[in-house]
């Protein structure tokens, strides 16, 4: 949970860059579990997924649920590539988690399309709405006292 907050402090100062992830509510994944308890065959596994959203996409649909502006510069991939080692130097010599390290980058090319149809058909798996998640979590922090209404 530090984590997801210190990403949602600093957000609106850090760059964004052109990758896209499937993230997925923990509610949606709870939900999965007990419906693979209770109609997923024996020995099965199951892949539950969100939404795959751009990460400039993300942060737009991060700053509606907070009401503060994020940055509007998107450096393009090539470029974050290309910076990449840089980036990795800087990460390890400051402890920074949200720079575009090489691992981060090789993390978000790892698995481009997550395929949820077996989900789908024999535990009903449908992911609620990403706005949804992000309201919740922004709502989260503001009620733990971890961010501020408008931030």
């Amino acid at each position: 949970m530090q984590r997801a907050q210190s990403v949602l402090n600093r957000a609106r100062s850090v760059p964004e860059f052109d990758h896209c992830l499937s993230g997925v509510d923990v509610r949606d994944v709870v939900g999965a579990l007990r419906a693979a308890a209770d109609r997923g065959r024996c020995g099965e596994s199951y892949l539950v997924a969100g939404h795959r959203l751009g990460l400039p996409t993300l942060a737009r649909m991060a700053a509606t649920c907070s009401a503060t502006p994020v940055t509007r510069l998107v450096a393009p991939r090539w470029l974050v590539q290309a910076s990449s080692p840089l980036a990795t130097a800087l990460a390890r010599r400051t402890g920074s988690s949200l720079l575009a390290t090489r691992e981060a980058l090789l993390a978000l090319d790892a698995f481009p399309h997550v395929d949820t149809g077996k989900a789908a058909i024999e535990l009903g798996h449908q992911p609620r709405p990403i706005a949804d998640t992000l309201g919740a979590l922004h709502s989260y922090f503001v009620d733990a006292g971890r961010l501020t209404p408008g931030r």
